[in-house]
């Protein structure tokens, strides 16, 4: 990430926030004007994102779905990096197979999308019922693109489909999220990492875009979703918060109440118009200048 954004590469200057960096007490220095300078090998070598992950293939399905979500409208062009976390909160089911997700989305122009998903599966009550994991969607293909194998990228989220898995007993836990879009020499160059804080590890995870490539958000979701196979005897309440701490535009970090509207527009889609009963549910406030999204699902007994 580090690398990503430095735009010499011969001077290392760090400009992230205040969060993505920890120190012990007898480490800490302060002061004002501090610069340590070090070859660039030192700090790629600092830096590298481990490998391991992950857990078996996603198996998808084709559902009857409802969404609640609420989207946020930049106020200012060029935004093509955001930070933020997306944290499990709440979880319990019982009853037949269903998957909820409860998403971030990143619309960018040119057709893209990026993703950062929490999803909740019912077919895995011993393992991992929660799963972390981002996706693009390609202007040109609307199928979803999954992190994949990189044997010449070892530090690539490893299998199509594949996540980070995230058990019952860590709810609740935040999984910060880092999506860039790059512009200029590196055009069509997506890149996302996650970082799990229970432990301090990195997930790493980019896509080559060739043909009409973004270069900056126009809408930022999110949103609950519920896919049923079939909707019978299921009880199920999933709860997430969805967080966008920080948003660049030309380099330049911005709040997210500097470059978004702070009103978030509704919409709510179901198999059925509204006589679908509200499964799904998504509410938003602001603090400390950035956004919360509270993406709910709730299949009472």
């Amino acid at each position: 990430m580090y690398s990503a954004l430095n735009p010499d590469p011969e001077i290392v200057k760090l400009s992230f926030p205040a969060r993505q960096f920890t120190f012990t007490t007898s480490d800490r220095n302060t002061g004002t004007d501090l610069t340590e300078q070090h070859s660039a090998g030192t700090i790629e070598n600092a830096v590298l994102l481990p490998a391991s992950l992950l857990a078996n293939p996603v198996t998808r399905c084709t559902p009857e779905t409802c969404a609640w979500r609420v989207s946020f409208t930049p106020t200012q062009s060029g935004i093509n990096y955001m930070t933020g976390s997306i944290t499990p909160l709440t979880y319990t089911y019982s009853g037949q197979r269903y998957q909820a997700f409860q998403e971030l989305e990143n619309y960018y122009d040119n057709g893209v999308t990026i993703e950062v998903i929490s999803e909740y599966d019912s077919s895995d009550f011993s393992g991992s019922p929660i799963k972390v994991f981002p996706v693009v969607y390609n202007g040109e293909n609307a199928n979803p693109v999954y992190p994949w194998v990189s044997t010449g990228n070892p530090e690539h989220l490893g299998g199509t489909g594949t996540y980070i898995p995230a058990t019952v007993g860590v709810v609740s836990q935040s999984y910060e999220w880092y999506v860039l879009v790059n512009t200029g020499s590196n055009l069509g160059f997506y890149q996302i990492w996650m970082k799990d804080v229970r432990n301090n590890q990195w997930y790493y995870y980019d896509y080559h875009d060739t043909v009409n490539p973004a270069t900056q958000i126009s809408t930022s979701e999110s949103s609950s979703e519920l896919g049923t196979i079939p909707l019978g005897a299921i009880t199920l309440y999933a709860r997430s918060q969805v967080r966008n701490d920080w948003c660049m535009i030309n380099g330049i970090w911005k709040h997210p109440d500097e470059v978004f509207n702070s009103v978030g527009t509704f919409d709510f889609r179901s198999p059925d118009g509204i006589n679908w009963p509200p499964y799904v549910w998504t509410g938003y406030s602001w603090d400390n200048r950035a956004w919360n999204v509270f993406p709910v699902v709730n299949i009472p007994a």
